[in-house]
């Protein structure tokens, strides 16, 4: 049930996903053979003839029940995924699913997630984290009547107090959150941008803030302690929630903010109020600890947030805190490049470039000359550029941001 994996919701269940024994047999063999045939024949035709038959799934009255059923006891991991995709696929289509079936399939996920997750691939798992999401999404404005509550948004607490049970569970927890802030923050299956923008407004409102400061709160814990294989995969996944609420669409402009161009982090200013430690330098000082501790192969990530940390809008702060805030990224900044082992990889180089880049698009020449370590990050950084211009191996796309840090700061500040 919903209390042995630590979900206090209720949902009554009507039958409508039960499969009866007398079907089940004959209906699970071929759809099993379907998803083995679409993923594993090497024969272009027979994976035509799969995929065509199990796209009539989708628009077969009897979709729910038969997805249902591959989930339940389909033997091959292909039939979950062809499940869980044909599910996702049914939640927008013109056969759609009722309320009470989108209640009643959003309990059997998170049971299903819960007694199963330890068995399934993760391509499993990371679908059906995502068929969540999007059925949290489509019924966050569905209001119960009779209860005087958004069932839809009830599982969300439960599953963020379930993060801090245990390193599994925690990691099913943090994935489940990672991908529902992520859903929220796109058009996918909204059939309208006022829609959309009530439902991520809403989400913001009522959870985002909570979310960010489990996730920072979980990784604080990191530092110091000894992390095992399996601590590393909740590191990842806490690192990516922490970075999806960060790059999430705070004042619903829809915008495309891929580019790196004038890009302010807009977060609200009830953030401030309600986490100090986000303005005070605590959590951008907390990522930069990470980025020491943990090791190379999540640099890329914790350098990521770091550079979304180093965007965040500059009425968010006094002149007074701004000045202190830019402190701490100087001072970080410095340190990553004191010890510059980690950026030999790709990934964390570039996205160190961007954090240097960010002081020049969010901060100004004169802020920067008041900070202490001013003088000893320029000349580090004047060294960094050029051996990063002699090594070949690093992008042109990366040293671009090096090269255009002292680009037009002369005129930004007057003398």
């Amino acid at each position: 049930g919903l209390e042995s994996v630590g979900f206090a919701i209720s949902l009554p269940v009507t039958g409508a996903l039960v499969y009866r024994p007398s079907t089940m047999n004959s209906e699970i063999q071929v759809l099993d053979n379907l998803c083995k045939m679409l993923y594993e024949s090497v024969d272009n035709a027979n994976r035509l003839q799969a995929e065509r038959a199990l796209a009539e799934l989708a628009t077969s009255p009897e979709c729910l029940q038969r997805c249902t059923l591959l989930l339940q006891s389909g033997t091959v991991p292909y039939a979950q995924l062809v499940a869980s995709n044909t599910l996702l696929k049914l939640l927008t289509s013109k056969t759609g699913v009722n309320l009470q079936q989108r209640l009643e399939l959003c309990t059997y996920l998170l049971n299903y997630l819960g007694e199963r997750s330890s068995s399934l691939p993760p391509f499993v798992i990371s679908s059906l984290c995502q068929l969540f999401a999007r059925l949290t999404k489509l019924g966050w404005l569905d209001f119960d009547v009779e209860t005087k509550s958004f069932p839809f948004r009830e599982p969300v607490n439960s599953i963020a107090r379930l993060a801090e049970e245990s390193v599994d569970r925690g990691l099913l927890a943090v994935q489940l959150l990672a991908l529902l802030v992520s859903d929220m923050n796109t058009m996918a299956g909204v059939d309208s941008i006022s829609k959309q923008r009530k439902i991520a407004l809403s989400f913001r409102d009522c959870h985002l803030l909570d979310i960010f400061k489990l996730s920072t709160s979980m990784l604080e814990k990191v530092i110091g302690a000894s992390v095992d294989q399996t601590q590393l995969q909740l590191v990842n996944g806490l690192l990516q929630l922490s970075l999806n609420c960060l790059t999430f669409d705070f004042i619903g402009s829809l915008s495309d903010e891929s580019g790196d161009d004038n890009v302010t982090v807009q977060v609200p200013t009830i953030w401030r109020i309600e986490f100090s430690a986000f303005t005070d330098g605590g959590v951008i000082s907390m990522f930069f600890r990470l980025y020491n501790v943990l090791p190379m192969e999540l640099s890329g990530k914790v350098l990521q947030n770091i550079v979304q940390l180093s965007s965040l809008r500059r009425t968010l702060f006094s002149s007074n805190e701004r000045q202190a805030y830019l402190a701490e990224i100087v001072k970080g900044v410095k340190a990553v490049m004191e010890r510059p082992d980690k950026l030999r990889q790709q990934e964390s180089f570039h996205e160190f470039c961007r954090v240097v880049s960010r002081l020049k698009s969010n901060y100004q020449l004169c802020e920067l000359m008041k900070v202490e370590e001013y003088a000893e990050m320029m000349a580090l950084l004047a060294d960094f550029t050029i051996h990063s211009l002699r090594a070949y191996e690093f992008s042109v796309n990366s040293t671009y941001y090096l090269l255009s840090f002292g680009k037009g700061w002369y005129h930004r500040c007057p003398m």
